[in-house]
């Protein structure tokens, strides 16, 4: 869920990364608003939104890495670790504090992004934190993909049918995986192989990567400005809003049970990515207005500190407010977000400022003794 650097970024799509981050949060702990329920089963798509992450990274860390020709293998395993590992450690550290627990297992899990793989620790201590276990497999393996994409000279469209043949297939194991006697519903193993297991997810990551790699060879294509450029964003976004506001539609069509919670939706998401990459228009350059940037930058920090979050609020504010109802959800959702910003702002910003500085400052100097030792010979 990290945020790229600018120039290698689609704009558009940093906000949609708030309203994820949003639907996440209502699927965890707004299921009763009326906003929620209004707007369901959108509103609550929460481990379809976990999906859109999983695209959505495998689209950036192509086209930010696939020109990075000279990018040292060590380099880029400390910035990817740097970008996530501050806040992700200080919800856990949080979790900790908070709830006292001592599951020596869990934490060792959890602390070497490993919890996704073994179940039934998942989701243990800080819940969310399953899907950065997930998205650190998807880091671990990226080089050697874009190794295979450079030496080969993998061609985009062969690449995206790999990517393809890998989700069909892993969509009708997950879909009959989801029936008796192997589901056992939740908690079980079973759950935890069919919603978190990494090698269930890796379909959606590679078909970020084949969303990236058209998107980066062939960027003539993606600046339409016309009328054109309307059509395809419009409908981008009414196909994936229809798809999942009425999955029953396709369930319907299909006739046995679909993993909608487990990237199912990439394909529909790839699109929609392609659709916002595609735009250069009004609607393009509203949704990349600096304060929905910030709201996007801000969205990781929502997404990981939600549940210490949640139990600050309850536990120490919300006794001094003698509210009732749904009030509640709305006073803390407010608090996350403001919480979420100070910590980007004054935490994980500073931080990735730092690392910047001291890699580039190390790039320098390892450029200054390789010309000292050409020279000296």
């Amino acid at each position: 869920m990290n945020i790229e650097h600018k120039r290698t970024r689609v704009e558009a799509l940093t906000f949609f990364r708030f309203v994820a981050a949003l639907i996440v949060v209502f699927f965890h702990y707004g299921r009763e608003t009326a906003l929620a329920t209004w707007g369901k089963p959108l509103t609550l798509s929460g481990p379809q939104m976990v999906t859109f992450f999983f695209v959505l990274s495998g689209f950036v860390m192509l086209i930010a890495h696939y020109q990075k020709d000279n990018e040292k293998l060590r380099d880029y395993y400390i910035s990817r670790i740097a970008r996530i590992a501050p806040v992700y450690f200080l919800a856990l550290g949080g979790i900790i504090l908070l709830t006292k627990k001592s599951d020596m297992k869990a934490l060792l899990l959890s602390s070497t992004f490993l919890q996704a793989w073994v179940s039934p620790y998942p989701q243990t201590l800080n819940t969310p934190g399953w899907s950065l276990s997930v998205e650190m497999f998807f880091y671990l393996t990226f080089p050697l993909l874009l190794f295979l994409i450079r030496r080969y000279n993998i061609k985009t469209l062969s690449f995206g049918l790999v990517a393809l043949s890998l989700y069909i297939g892993s969509q009708v194991v997950l879909s009959k995986l989801m029936v008796p006697p192997f589901y056992k519903g939740y908690p079980s193993f079973s759950h935890d192989i069919v919603y978190y297991f990494p090698l269930s997810h890796y379909c959606s990551f590679l078909l970020g990567m084949a969303g990236g790699l058209l998107y980066i060879r062939n960027k003539p294509f993606f600046s339409s400005q016309g009328i054109r450029s309307y059509a395809i964003l419009v409908g981008g976004v009414v196909t994936t809003y229809y798809l999942l506001q009425y999955p029953g539609i396709l369930r319907k069509t299909i006739g046995y049970p679909l993993a909608y919670c487990s990237s199912f939706y990439a394909v529909v998401f790839t699109g929609f990515i392609l659709a916002l990459s595609f735009s250069r228009n009004y609607i393009a350059k509203g949704l990349s207005f600096p304060a929905l940037i910030f709201l996007g930058e801000i969205s990781y920090c929502l997404y990981i500190l939600q549940y210490p979050a949640h139990i600050i609020y309850y536990r120490y504010i919300s006794p001094l407010l003698h509210l009732k109802g749904q009030t509640h959800f709305y006073i803390y959702l407010s608090f996350l977000i403001i919480l979420s910003s100070i910590i980007y702002l004054f935490f994980e910003k500073p931080l990735n400022n730092l690392f910047s500085k001291i890699k580039s400052s190390t790039t320098k100097r390892n450029q200054a003794h390789s010309t000292e030792q050409v020279t000296a010979h």
